[in-house]
Order: C-alpha cells, then structure tokens, then sequence
C-alpha cells in the first residue's frame, strides 16, 4: 500500500526519494569498478541528492505560504 504524503515541486515525494536510495545505495564501488562505471554512479548520486534538496526546498517554501495564509485568516 501506498502512503500519499507530502508532494514538492515536480511531483517529488518522500515516497520516490526512498525508492531511489533503496534501489540506487549510496555505497563504495567494488575495486573492479572502471572509472566509467564510477563517473555513472556518482552521476547517480548527484542526481538523487539533486532531487531531495528541490523537493526539502519546495517542502519548506509549502510551509512558509501555508503559515502566511493562516496568519492572514486569523481574526
């Protein structure tokens, strides 16, 4: 079953981020890794941590508009 939790921006969520770890573990290469392998797995990592500071950011900018609105509808 699927939890629907917070979405940031470009449809990231938590969701995705975890699959991505799970699927793509930011771990040491074996020595027979080639420096091309190597390049593609950094890009990798890049790539995910990329999408997790936009989707802290997105969260976070979400949450600030949120508290903005709710201090302007208070009477």
């Amino acid at each position: 079953m699927i939890s629907h939790g917070k979405i940031g921006s470009h449809g990231i969520t938590q969701e995705l981020l975890s699959w991505l770890k799970e699927g793509f573990p930011d771990r040491l290469p074996s020595l027979q890794t080639d420096l091309e392998q190597l390049r593609f797995l950094q890009g990798q990592q890049k790539i995910i941590g990329l999408l997790e500071s936009e989707y802290e950011r997105s969260i976070q900018e979400n949450e600030s508009s949120q508290t903005t609105i709710n201090i302007l509808n208070t009477p």
